[in-house]
């Protein structure tokens, strides 16, 4: 009954330097794949610059279509990809080339606080809501909105 004690024992002590082994060499595995992939990722980022021409920047317009903006010794030009070929659409200067701010939409969320915000009007005297100011308030809401879908049809159509 003793020798079966510590047969228990020792398999346990066994199992547990076994798992502790593995994940060891588990951790091992995952700090290498980690330091390959960046020494990977330099050696493509370096390859894939060219001596001579360097692309700013690139927009996707559709499944096969792109424009980019390449440049070349110190000049840069709009250039327009498809699948089929290439076009160089104009030469740009550095003044063309102003930074855009993305658009930020306001979210549902965020308006419907505003509207609530704004609808809690309340006339003092008879302790009710100024329809008026509501109906201004849900107006200019809308409005909102419509100039918001409007400016994502119109992205849509690029």
């Amino acid at each position: 009954m003793a020798d079966s004690a510590a047969l228990d024992v020792a398999t346990t002590k066994v199992n547990y330097f076994e798992s502790l082994f593995y994940i060891i060499i588990m951790i091992a595995v995952i700090v290498l794949a980690y330091f390959v992939s960046r020494f990977l990722s330099v050696r493509v980022a370096q390859m894939s610059r060219g001596r001579y021409i360097e692309v700013i920047d690139r927009v996707a317009l559709g499944k096969d279509k792109s424009l980019f903006i390449a440049k070349v010794g110190e000049k840069m030009f709009l250039v327009c990809e498809t699948n089929d070929s290439s076009t160089t659409i104009c030469e740009l200067t550095k003044d063309d080339l102003i930074p855009l701010e993305k658009l930020q939409k306001p979210s549902f969320n965020d308006i419907f606080k505003n509207y609530l915000k704004n609808a809690q009007s309340v006339d003092k005297n008879t302790n009710a809501f100024n329809l008026d100011t509501i109906k201004e308030k849900l107006n200019s809401s809308r409005e909102k909105l419509s100039k918001i879908k409007g400016k994502e049809k119109d992205n849509d159509k690029i």
